[in-house]
């Protein structure tokens, strides 16, 4: 859930909006995966995810942000 409210803190300092209704309601037909030949694997890896900084009260909701001052986090994949 943590994870969750600093994507969300970081997409509302950017000026991003989190309404995504939709505007039109055709129905779109969503094709079968393709077949994959071969063995599939795992690994751990990390991605770096640069933002503005910004600052959580203690419930996970936005206290304060910055505009200027962009910081890179780290997130296990």
């Amino acid at each position: 859930m943590k994870l969750w409210s600093i994507i969300l803190a970081a997409l509302l300092a950017t000026g991003c909006t989190t309404d995504i209704a939709p505007t039109d309601t055709k129905s779109v037909e969503i094709p079968e995966p393709a077949e994959i030949d071969g063995d599939a694997s795992l690994r751990e890896g990390t991605t770096d995810f640069r933002h503005f900084d910004f600052t959580l009260n203690t419930d996970g909701s936005l206290k304060s942000r910055s505009t200027t001052s962009i910081v890179t986090s780290t997130f296990d994949t």
